[in-house]
């Protein structure tokens, strides 16, 4: 498959010396995307927002990816989320080809993406965790998509997750667009390193909760439907996500299901508004219940049966996420 955008390519072709010729029959032989679109520079531009903290192992593979796009983007910007003096001179040499924000203080991947949207000068904003990566068309094919759709608002793709034994999984079973009753379900459709977004919608909804982190996903896709806003679902695999084990298993079991029932709480007039009335401590007891079983551990199971419990105690009139 090529990537060329037909202005790079020569004028004259098969001895045509007619300019409009010319450019018919070039266009004509211009490659088509995995989705069928016209290869093309993006008419939008694009600032991509890296948060980073401490992770210079995986930051020049990342950068690589977005680097290789075979659509350019405006610009990278980097925000360093209090990273330690040697992470700080590593992220440092790539200063010739990113931005650098420094947070004087970690504050946490939702406030970093915040301060990147601040600094984005771009039509778009994506957004990269410093350990996932690019598929090389993602950009064009997102910036297509937009383009060719101006009542949509974002995009999000197809992510495969790899982990460290080397097995991968595939997740491309999303809505086409995302709807309330979507959004409402935890966990987050979308996944934040898959995601562009117009920078004034975005900036409309004010960005990212911190106080919802590591939630900020789930809380920002209610919000931005909420608003208005549609975001569009591409089912191809263009986002690359890194799964490896987590220290402190039940710490963050803990603070997992205290952010999932923060956000669930915050937003509960819309999830009894939409699903029934009942529906956001149906939609709590839930999430304590699964999170609570995938933690294991003796917190864990306790979280799993209160969960249960409580479920039992919530009104039948709520619709259940199988309806939805």
């Amino acid at each position: 498959r090529q990537s060329a955008c037909f202005w790079d390519l020569p004028i004259e072709h098969n001895g045509l010396h007619s300019f409009g010729m010319a450019v018919y029959v070039l266009v004509s032989l211009v490659p088509k995307d995995r989705l069928g679109w016209r290869i093309r520079h993006a008419m939008l531009s694009v600032s991509v927002v890296v948060p980073f903290h401490n992770r210079e192992q995986f930051l020049e593979e990342c950068l690589g990816s977005i680097v290789r796009q075979t659509c350019s983007v405006s610009e990278i910007i980097v925000v360093d989320d209090g990273s330690s003096q040697p992470s700080k001179d590593f992220l440092h040499r790539f200063r010739s080809q990113i931005r650098i924000v420094e947070l004087p203080r970690r504050q946490g991947p939702a406030a970093a993406r915040n301060a990147g949207i601040a600094a984005a000068q771009g039509d778009c904003v994506a957004f990269l965790d410093d350990d996932d990566t690019w598929e090389p068309d993602k950009i064009q094919m997102q910036t297509a998509y937009l383009e060719s759709h101006p009542e949509c608002h974002g995009v999000h793709t197809a992510v495969t997750s790899f982990f460290k034994d080397g097995s991968e999984r595939l997740f491309d079973k999303k809505a086409p667009t995302l709807t309330i009753k979507r959004a409402l379900r935890p966990p987050s459709e979308v996944t934040l390193s898959s995601f562009l977004v117009r920078t004034g919608a975005i900036r409309s909804v004010g960005g990212f909760d911190p106080a919802t982190d590591p939630c900020e996903d789930l809380d920002l896709g209610i919000r931005l439907v909420e608003a208005g806003y549609r975001i569009d679902f591409l089912p191809v695999p263009l986002t690359r996500f890194r799964r490896t084990g987590h220290a402190h298993m039940t710490n963050r079991t803990l603070m997992l299901l205290g952010r999932r029932l923060k956000v669930i709480w915050k937003h509960r007039k819309i999830y009894d508004r939409v699903r029934g009335m009942g529906a956001a401590r149906w939609q709590m007891a839930d999430s304590m219940y699964h999170i609570g079983l995938a933690g294991g551990g003796l917190f864990g199971k306790g979280a799993a049966s209160v969960g249960l419990l409580l479920g039992f105690t919530c009104s039948l009139d709520v619709r259940k996420p199988d309806e939805l």
